[in-house]
């Protein structure tokens, strides 16, 4: 069982991990996760490593940017267990929103999101590997 204060550090650390993404901070983005972090968004490919999150995370803010677009993640539900070797496993909902300059909201496809993260040696957490799952892709099987 994890403690509250576990629990609410885990909030935190979501926080500012989402908050550096849409403030457009790849770089502090992907230093939340491990430099053999994995990152997989179904139904795009895999992304390998610290580096490769980093240049992959660069890369959808330049387009969301470009497109004049502001997203905004949220992450809810969050399901917390202790996993092997001293990891933690969290499960979650995701809601993104976006919103253009004319101030149009668009709610982007849900998503369960699955972490396992390991104890930073600094302190907090990093990421050793996400999946996000769509719901819409769940729904169309």
């Amino acid at each position: 069982m994890i403690d509250s204060d576990t629990y609410f550090n885990l909030q935190q650390f979501y926080a500012k991990q989402m908050q550096s993404l849409d403030g457009g901070d790849a770089d502090a983005f992907a230093a939340s996760f491990t430099t053999d972090g994995v990152f997989v968004h179904y139904p795009h490919d895999e992304v390998h490593g610290r580096d490769a999150i980093q240049a992959a995370t660069r890369k959808g803010v330049e387009r969301t940017r470009s497109l004049g677009i502001v997203r905004r993640h949220w992450f809810g539900m969050l399901e917390v267990t202790a996993g092997p070797d001293h990891t933690i496993c969290t499960r979650y909902s995701a809601i993104t929103s976006a919103v253009n300059a004319s101030g149009e909201v668009r709610l982007e496809p849900t998503c369960m999101v699955e972490d396992v993260l390991v104890v930073n040696p600094d302190g907090g957490y990093l990421n050793h590997s996400r999946t996000v799952r769509r719901d819409d892709l769940k729904v169309a099987q």
